[in-house]
């Protein structure tokens, strides 16, 4: 059976590629989706699923090649590891 998964936000800057899912809060990841989210991290796009209510992310998982890290988080910090990709993306 084939099911289709959603992405919440996707951004490009010079040929990478950041992913960007959502989740409110102690929601799971379903496996299917999650199996997508670590192929993209694998192939060397960036990808950071946000727990949290609207504009109160509390939570981050960022997966980059094999490397995951989950860290508390908040507006400010959701926006310092978005801008340090796009700084790096950038070629800075």
């Amino acid at each position: 059976m084939i099911e289709p998964t959603d992405i919440d936000g996707h951004v490009e800057r010079n040929g990478k590629f950041l992913w960007l899912e959502t989740k409110r809060p102690g929601a799971q990841i379903p496996e299917g989706q999650m199996i997508t989210l670590k192929r993209l991290a694998k192939r060397g796009d960036a990808v950071m699923v946000i727990w949290g209510e609207t504009d109160k992310p509390e939570e981050l998982l960022i997966l980059y090649k094999d490397r995951e890290q989950r860290i508390p988080a908040n507006v400010n910090v959701l926006r310092a590891r978005v801008s340090a990709w796009f700084n790096w993306a950038n070629g800075k």
